[in-house]
This record gives structure tokens, sequence and C-alpha cells, in this order.
């Protein structure tokens, strides 16, 4: 099973977290602990991890 779904223009990636190597740079629900704008910031980090195992170039 593949770590993403893309349909159109949306990608899906459940059950990721936006982490730099084992450290989870994100805590918490969106609009109770982490404002809308963290919440892009971690969506964003979560692509770039799994792009291409490496925390490289990644999806986006």
């Amino acid at each position: 099973m593949k770590p993403f779904h893309r349909v159109g223009s949306l990608l899906f990636l459940s059950g990721h977290v936006a982490q730099i190597g084992a450290e989870i740079t994100h805590r918490g629900r969106l609009g109770a602990d982490v404002t809308v704008e963290e919440g892009y910031q971690a969506a964003r980090r979560t692509g770039d991890d799994r792009g291409d195992g490496a925390g490289g170039r990644g999806l986006f």
C-alpha cells in the first residue's frame, strides 16, 4: 500500500505526522492546540518527509 493517495491536485496522507528525525514537530488538534498556519506547516513537513523515504525532495 502506498503511503499517500493523490486525487487530482489533492494529496491524502493518512497516519503520518510531521517530524524531524524521531521528533514530532507539531502536536495537538487543529484549532485547539495548533493554529491553521501551523497546520499548513505540519502538512508541508509531512509531505516533504514522505516523498523519497529520506526526508529529501518529498511529494511537493
